[in-house]
């Protein structure tokens, strides 16, 4: 019988090579996991940087997650954003949902509309329920594109479809805007498939970001309950040992109203939770955008004023603590309503709290008022509030207090 030699061709050495490179890289992915879940998030932290240097997506997703949030590492959004950047534009769609998240919502930088919807459309192309809800946030608002109702309605159907409360809301608020034509064509859209993922624009990063920042001196004892990204996570899950534990991506936060007939937006219910899209021990949560409806045209004659209502029972922020942010909305009034909704749906997580109402200048956008829960002890336990909030369908984002 003939003897069969084997010979490895430079193809098949190439690749075997490549997949020896990945496993030291998979084992620092796996270790880092193992790590967050234990709650040593500097040691977390150290693992994804190491990947992430290597130039692998899932690594520079999940250190620039930490690295805007400060978990287990000195925060800085900077080279937060370099990293999360990078991985959306090597195909993460994880990373283009929160990324396209952050940008809408203007979290610890300015607010970029384009940015955000070309990291979101990718996002949403690829099935992103988040990056599908934020979307159409931005596309029914006119916000970095041309109003466009039939396109906005499409995605938050698609988007609703999947169960996802904020789109829910979303979709409702369009349709009472929307035309039956309108309504027609986005259902019709939402027949044909989805198109193929367009890359994000823009050059790919030329260089890995500089050495990893010097971690945080003490990391929580506990693992927190972290969401799953997928666009956000909303299923309340433990810090992920599979999964990465990433926080979901943000809603946009409530733009001034357009000079049409929409109503204005409410910022992130946390994502980000902001864009709201901004999370659940993050500035990276919100994904829940509660639209206030436009205000009913004045009688003829207008009737005697009614005594203001009562506002809602405030509690005294904790200075320097840390907060959840729940709702970001413009004006005292409309944050008072959103916060009622919260509670009565909320009832059973909020245990009786009360929100802090604290004024905030977005510069063009005019004057916020942001609904803070406080009196957290630490980072963890607001987190883990926060997540189980999320998991219950209410975006929220946790953040110093103000």
């Amino acid at each position: 019988m003939p003897h069969l030699s084997r010979r490895t061709t430079p193809a098949a050495l190439a690749l075997s090579l490549t997949l020896l490179t990945a496993l030291p890289a998979l084992a620092d992915l796996q270790a880092g996991r193992i790590a967050f879940s234990a709650g040593d998030f500097a040691t977390a932290f150290k693992e994804f940087n190491a990947v992430a240097e290597t130039g692998d997506s899932s690594g520079q997703y999940l250190a620039g997650e930490m690295l805007i949030q400060g978990r287990g590492v000195t925060k800085d959004v900077r080279r937060g954003m370099t990293l999360l950047e990078a991985s959306a534009r090597n195909g993460h769609v994880g990373a283009q949902s929160m990324v396209g998240a952050l940008y809408a919502f203007g979290q610890d930088m300015p607010a970029d509309y384009a940015k955000a919807l070309s990291f979101l459309r990718p996002a949403a192309q690829a099935g992103d329920v988040h990056a599908q809800n934020n979307l159409a946030a931005l596309t029914y608002f006119g916000l970095g594109t041309p109003r466009d109702i039939v396109d906005a309605l499409h995605w938050a159907k698609r988007a609703s479809s999947k169960r996802l409360v904020a789109a829910i809301k979303l979709e409702q608020e369009i349709e009472s805007q929307a035309t039956p034509e309108q309504v027609k064509a986005a259902v019709e859209r939402m027949t044909q498939p989805l198109s193929p993922p367009a890359p994000v624009p823009g050059p790919a990063p030329t260089a890995q970001v500089a050495a990893a920042p010097k971690p945080a001196a003490a990391p929580p004892s506990k693992p927190e309950a972290k969401p799953v990204a997928t666009a956000a996570a909303t299923p309340a899950r433990t810090a992920p040992t599979k999964p990465e534990p990433a926080p979901a991506p943000v809603s946009p936060p409530p733009p001034p109203p357009p000079p049409t007939t929409a109503a204005p937006a409410a910022a992130p219910t946390p994502a980000a939770s902001a864009p709201a899209n901004i999370a659940d021990a993050a500035p990276m949560a919100p994904n829940t955008v509660p639209i206030s409806r436009p205000a009913p045209k004045p009688a003829a004659a207008a009737p005697a004023p009614a005594p203001p209502p009562a506002t809602a029972p405030v509690a005294a922020p904790v200075a320097g603590g840390w907060v959840i942010q729940v709702g970001s909305l413009p004006s005292r009034e409309e944050a008072e309503k959103h916060w009622k909704v919260i509670a009565a749906k909320q009832s059973g997580l909020l245990g009786g709290r009360q929100p802090s109402m604290v004024q905030a200048d977005l510069g063009a956008k005019g004057i916020y008022t942001r609904v803070f829960l406080t009196g957290f002890a630490d980072q963890a336990s607001a987190a883990g509030l926060c997540s189980r909030l999320k998991a219950a369908g209410t975006d929220c984002l946790v953040k110093k207090g103000p």
